[in-house]
């Protein structure tokens, strides 16, 4: 697995870091948009 991404993608585990970062926020960027507008779709006057 080393090889086939090449360097960027090594031992390190700060790409394993930064990867389940961006992993959260995007959920979690699609949890709230999704909350939000589900909102807007009912209305109950």
């Amino acid at each position: 697995m080393d090889g086939q991404y090449g360097p960027r993608y090594g031992r390190g585990g700060t790409d394993i870091l930064l990867r389940v970062i961006l992993i959260v926020m995007l959920v979690g960027c699609v949890l709230t948009a999704w909350f939000l507008l589900r909102g807007y779709g009912r209305k109950d006057d």
